[in-house]
């Protein structure tokens, strides 16, 4: 004699379960979290809201990340020639030709012609006639070439960190060194963002940091000398460089599985979006700290993500 559980038990048909396992996977008892999400909707308009501030922290992070370009660049130079340079000349001048020596299809930035005078002067003959410092090409002596100095005439009004800090010809490795250094502070800072998006919240992370960064990129702009302004490069990106993940997985954290593909498409074209919008605002302001101003001073409202932005519920 068998029991009323196991009568019941006994009488459950393939087909019974079957249907169970089909409702199951349509969403009907579906308890996941994107089972509830194409239940309730996939991308309405809270998730469309929050979608587009997140897209806000992609286009900081592109500013974040490659502004070094812009402001530790090279500036296009050549050697002043005292014998015919004068405080309205400017970088392409007619006498040129006889007075800087060529590299490749341009002037050579860090080298020109030894004047015959400055030529007897290393040969030890002091005999020096100062009449015949005329700019003229019988005055110069284009088989010999001797270093500019700090003296320089610029080919555009571009103002970095090479003019600022006179970073020129055999001292130009500290300006590739700011690159090294930007790329650094993000090998550091993403593993270790990661780390406080997991433990401190994903929302937190994105506005504590997008904060913090801001700050840093505005001490920056104030730098008073070359270390300065490499410190603060690494401690900005050390504590910035999370925006992109921790947006990035916000943004896709809030879709159904449908929209996902599409969300994570479009919310990383924002970040190209910021890199050329970079481009413009650099060639409007072409003085590095007002550059750096324009882009970090908005970055400070980030910090008001704490109150607007809704938590991860993954997290």
């Amino acid at each position: 004699m068998t029991t009323e559980r196991e009568a019941t038990s006994h009488n459950t048909t393939p087909a019974t379960v079957d249907a169970k396992d089909v409702d199951r996977a349509k969403g009907g008892d579906d308890c996941t979290l994107d089972g509830i999400l194409v239940r309730i909707g996939q991308f309405g308009r809270f998730q469309l809201f929050n979608y587009v501030l997140l897209c806000i922290p992609m286009i900081f992070n592109a500013f974040f990340s490659i502004s070094y370009v812009f402001t530790a660049s090279t500036v296009v130079h050549r050697c002043n020639v005292t014998q015919c340079d004068s405080p309205t000349s400017g970088y392409n001048e007619p006498w040129l030709n006889f007075t800087i020596p060529m590299k490749g299809s341009s002037y050579d930035q860090c080298t020109r012609y030894v004047t015959n005078d400055n030529l007897q002067r290393i040969s030890g003959n002091y005999y020096t006639d100062p009449s015949s410092e005329f700019c003229t090409a019988a005055n110069f002596n284009r088989s010999v070439t001797e270093k500019c100095g700090n003296d320089f005439k610029f080919r555009d009004n571009e103002y970095t960190i090479s003019t600022e800090f006179s970073i020129f010809c055999s001292s130009i490795w500290m300006l590739t060194m700011v690159g090294t250094v930007n790329n650094v502070g993000q090998f550091v800072g993403i593993p270790v963002g990661g780390y406080f998006a997991d433990r401190l919240g994903r929302r937190t992370m994105l506005a504590v940091g997008g904060f913090l960064s801001a700050i840093m990129g505005i001490l920056r702009s104030i730098s008073t000398n070359y270390y300065m302004f490499i410190v603060f490069e690494f401690i900005d990106m050390a504590v910035g460089s999370t925006l992109f993940p921790t947006a990035f997985l916000l943004a896709i954290e809030l879709v159904g599985p449908k929209r996902r593909v599409a969300a994570a498409t479009i919310i990383t074209i924002f970040y190209s979006l910021g890199e050329a919008f970079l481009g413009v605002l650099a060639q409007q302001f072409q003085n590095w700290r007002y550059l750096l101003r324009v882009l970090y001073t908005p970055a400070l409202l980030q910090i008001l993500f704490l109150f607007i932005l809704p938590e991860s519920v993954r997290w």
